[in-house]
């Protein structure tokens, strides 16, 4: 327990320097960005929450059925989600942090390092979920009338469902670590994509047949039937929620003392497997040797460069293959990029099942345009993540290519092209799938797929161009780079520009679907929107480049 408690005080006063250090010499334009930003988002997804609350129980019988049956599944999500985040989490925070090489040096208990790496992973994989429930949460309460003490206890049935999560995401870690060799590396990726196979086929809608009540409550009773296991803690925090808003107490406490339980046994498990696989694990993965022969003729990248990038030339196409190996590479970048567009997919997969395709001209719209909304909002989050950082990731060893014969603008076309074409073909290939389950119109399947090559095209230029303008090369940890203000500026332009191309895009479409407008005027104002879209996106994609371009020219590297 001392060893805890120095190791607590420690990383306290790390965290309390950091942000000192942050308040007296990071950019206060960023403190400001992030702040209007944070507030932002925050009022306005309890806003759209709150309208989502209302519009639910305006609707007779259903509606309350509905709110209960979407938030067992929206904790069922959360549930996994969570645990994939600490998996991935803690192959970072458990075994590749800089300062296990220095703790395990000293005489320090094993089982004391790990509860302390393990708090700082349960803070890394659940902080975008606590943020979320704010609003949500809010909205609930305001809808449903909730007692004041509402508010105070739910927090109680949230943080043992976090740290269950995370004990979990810890404990598969471990084991994955310890008995998994690097040869067969891809199998707990694999179990994974099993995983999400089956809570696909066993959560499809079937198609409804009979539009009256009954049968649409019992298709509905059936399809989240998965949301329902009582084994599960997502169920658990359901009931206790619902219990808790209906004045139930003593359901409630059940079910908190359930989740606490639970939390406590799986915590202990934890504990128990990092005494004995914790250290072991690290020491054979700190060791293990990472050298590799790849020949010239082997390997996937190696045999298709020639069709792939094989019309740059050859400097450029040597920094081609080298930022295309190193990201292969680095699981924790692909990993979450499957993850993200891998959730797309089976939600798109989804859309024949429920009879989209049967639906009014004016919601296949509507559903189109927030499909391209999602898809265009998970890109930009990549193309900051992974883009931005591109150029920062040549190191302290830049100034090499600052003194070789080849110039700053071409690299930068370079890590432009790469993040355009990989962008381009993951999010193309799902709208087009998007687009196929929906059965829409022709000129909205063309504008859909318009779209995103334009979205594609400005949010690399915006994200590599960011990038150069403001690199920073004492870092090789890319979640401090993005969280620069570089990547926050990047973040949020591209919030700003999807904004900006989006509405313009949609209001003619539903204008015209609801007869507001007639075909004529239809067409003047979508030659209008589109016309301004794609002078947006130019602007979007040239003038990042060209500042980005221009700095790093005039870099002093040193």
């Amino acid at each position: 327990m001392e060893d805890l408690k120095v190791l607590f005080l420690a990383k306290t006063r790390m965290v309390k320097n950091n942000i000192l250090y942050g308040l007296r010499e990071e950019s206060k334009v960023k403190g400001v960005v992030v702040t209007v930003f944070g507030l932002s988002l925050l009022f306005g997804g309890y806003f759209l929450f709150a309208k989502g609350f209302r519009y639910l129980l305006s609707i007779d019988v259903v509606g309350q059925i509905l709110i209960e049956r979407l938030l067992a599944l929206f904790f069922m999500v959360c549930f996994w989600m969570l645990v994939i985040s600490a998996i991935i989490v803690s192959f970072s925070t458990l075994y590749k942090s800089r300062e296990l090489e220095f703790l395990f040096a000293q005489p320090f208990d094993i089982t004391s390092i790990f509860t302390a790496k393990f708090l700082e992973m349960l803070l890394y994989s659940s902080w975008a979920f606590l943020l979320l429930c704010i609003p949500l949460f809010l909205a609930f309460g305001r809808n449903y009338e909730v007692p004041p003490y509402f508010y105070f206890f739910t927090p109680l049935l949230i943080s043992p469902f976090l740290a269950i999560t995370a004990a979990i995401g810890a404990i598969l870690t471990m084991l994955v670590k310890r008995y998994f060799s690097i040869g067969r590396r891809y199998l707990p990726l694999l179990l994974l994509l099993l995983v999400l196979y089956f809570i696909f086929r066993w959560s499809q809608l079937g198609r409804l047949e009979d539009a009256s009540l009954i049968p649409f409550l019992n298709q509905l009773n059936n399809a989240f039937k998965i949301s329902d296991f009582f084994l599960l803690p997502n169920h658990w925090v359901t009931t206790g929620l619902f219990s808790l808003a209906k004045g139930n107490g003593k359901e409630f406490l059940f079910y908190l003392l359930v989740l606490v339980a639970t939390g406590g046994m799986v915590l202990q498990c934890s504990l128990f497997v990092s005494s004995r696989l914790y250290y072991t694990s690290w020491s054979s993965s700190y060791s293990a040797s990472t050298i590799r022969a790849y020949p010239s003729a082997k390997g996937l990248i190696n045999r298709l460069e020639k069709y792939l990038i094989g019309f740059l030339n050859l400097p450029i196409h040597s920094l081609a293959i080298k930022d295309i190996k190193l990201f292969l590479r680095t699981p924790s970048q692909w990993s979450q990029l499957l993850i993200f567009f891998g959730l797309l997919a089976l939600y798109f997969a989804n859309l024949r099942n429920p009879g989209y395709g049967e639906l009014p001209p004016q919601w296949k719209n509507i559903i189109t345009f927030l499909n391209l909304g999602a898809l265009t909002l998970v890109l930009a989050s990549f193309t900051t993540r992974l883009a931005f950082p591109l150029i920062s990731l040549e190191g302290n060893k830049s100034w090499i290519i600052g003194l070789a014969p080849i110039s700053w603008q071409r690299i930068l076309k370079e890590k432009f092209y790469l993040t355009f074409l990989f962008s381009l073909l993951i999010s193309e290939g799902l709208m087009i799938f998007s687009n196929l389950m929906l059965r829409v119109t022709p000129l909205l399947f063309s504008l859909s797929c318009g779209s995103i090559l334009l979205v594609s095209l400005s949010l690399s230029g915006l994200a590599v161009g960011l990038g150069g303008l403001y690199p920073n090369f004492n870092s090789d940890d890319i979640a401090r780079i993005v969280s620069g203000i570089g990547g926050t500026l990047c973040f949020l332009f591209s919030i700003i520009y999807l904004l900006l191309f989006l509405f313009p895009l949609w209001t003619p479409f539903h204008l015209y679907l609801l007869k507001i407008i007639p075909y004529a005027i239809f067409r003047k104002y979508l030659f209008t929107t589109f016309l301004f879209v794609c002078i947006l996106s130019l602007f979007t994609t040239l003038v990042p480049l060209i500042l980005g371009s221009t700095a790093l020219t005039k870099r002093e590297f040193r």
